[in-house]
């Protein structure tokens, strides 16, 4: 069946479907929204609005660099993503070797997420050795490891800015022995295997300076080069990451000999949230946000923003119930305050309403400001339930909103 569709907004909307773990199909209605962020700290519709980002979009090479920007192709999020692509400056614009950068999400009830980091210069893990090490020495330094005294944590050099980019931050990776095709083979810290700072007590050269992470929990300072730490940053995480990655489920022999056409049963949809740990809500938010960034512009040190939960409305018209309004989830906002767009900061929001495929027969899109009562907005109903109809009742979602 043909859902007829009405936009009476100038933004832009797609609807698309997605299946759940018993392979039932929902429908997805998509809608996404650009924001100029202006200097008195409001917000307002931008007259340009972007196009949907359907794949994700990286800072440079696949694979080899953070991602910038997550798609906003997705089935469903059960929680709102926070996500900011930023540039941290030293505070009163001089140069410093550490500093702290932060951002808190505010509601009506309190706070909704908030995060802290520390950052600083470069600086590295130097290695201490009871005596100097020969050239020749140094390619077999493991013969002489009882003259390993241990790593030192160099002092930071001063800087001025530094991209919030999990390149900077704890990970990496590390070479070890041969395949038997003679190719190194590489161990990436799994994390966050473009980052900086891991290092094995067996495999990573011990002869010379490693590059230290310049991001840090601001509550969980590093000190130990063996460590492994939770990289840290205010952007998004690549589905092959952890922790995100199990939560798209085991495709093993077991999925392989069930046919392989639906998603695996510990599939959990939380895998499409792909903000980092700290900055997911804890469900949808539907309420205006204040929003404080600490040291994330240089002549701004504690930069506010009101921002207006615009929730578009959908009016769903059905085959077999009488119509009704239904307010969109906002499941991501994405704030673009780097250093390349400081003359032009924005803000992208994308709201999302799943609906029953066969029983629906229109969906007509309006803003919250148009002629519609209050009283008749209803919160999302997750997964829709028409009366007496086998309907997608996605597995893993949780509660209704």
């Amino acid at each position: 069946m043909t859902v007829q569709l009405d936009n009476y907004t100038p933004f832009p909307n797609l609807r698309y479907s997605g299946t759940d773990t018993d392979n039932l199909e929902f429908g997805v209605f998509m809608v996404k929204v650009a924001w100029d962020l202006l200097v008195d700290g409001s917000c307002a519709i931008s007259a340009e609005q972007e196009p949907f980002v359907f794949k994700d979009e990286y800072y440079g090479e696949v694979n080899v660099s953070s991602v910038r920007y997550p798609s906003d192709f997705a089935p469903y999020k059960p929680k709102t993503d926070l996500v900011l692509s930023a540039t941290t400056w030293a505070p009163d614009g001089k140069p410093a070797s550490s500093w702290l950068a932060g951002v808190r999400f505010t509601s009506a009830d309190g706070i909704v997420s908030e995060k802290v980091l520390r950052v600083f210069g470069p600086r590295f893990w130097i290695p201490k050795w009871k005596r100097s090490l020969t050239e020749e020495e140094k390619l077999n330094w493991r013969e002489y490891k009882n003259l390993f005294v241990g790593w030192e944590l160099s002092e930071a050099k001063p800087i001025t800015k530094l991209p919030i980019r999990y390149e900077f931050a704890y990970g990496g990776e590390l070479s070890k022995d041969a395949d038997a095709d003679g190719v190194p083979v590489r161990e990436a810290f799994e994390s966050n295997p473009v980052g900086r700072g891991y290092i094995d007590p067996h495999w990573s050269d011990h002869t010379a300076p490693m590059p230290a992470p310049q991001i840090e929990d601001a509550d969980d300072p590093i000190t130990d080069p063996y460590r492994q730490y939770t990289p840290q940053g205010f952007g998004p995480i690549p589905p092959a990451w952890l922790p995100r990655r199990p939560l798209g489920g085991t495709y093993d022999e077991a999925w392989i000999a069930s046919g392989g056409n639906c998603w695996p049963e510990d599939y959990d949809f939380e895998f499409h949230n792909s903000c980092s740990p700290g900055l997911r809500a804890q469900g949808h938010i539907h309420s205006d946000l204040k929003i404080e960034l600490v040291n994330l512009h240089p002549s701004k040190q504690n930069w506010r923003i009101d921002f207006k939960n615009m929730s578009p409305v959908c009016f769903l018209e059905h085959e077999n119930l009488d119509p009704k309004f239904l307010r969109m989830n906002l499941d991501s906002l994405f704030l673009e305050v780097d250093e390349e767009n400081l003359e032009d900061p924005r803000a992208f929001c994308t709201w999302r309403l799943l609906f029953h495929p066969t029983e629906t027969l229109g969906i007509k899109l309006f803003l919250p400001e148009d002629d519609l009562s209050q009283e008749h907005l209803e919160a999302i109903e997750l997964p829709p339930t028409p009366a007496d109809v086998c309907v997608a009742m996605p597995q893993n979602i949780g509660g209704q909103d």
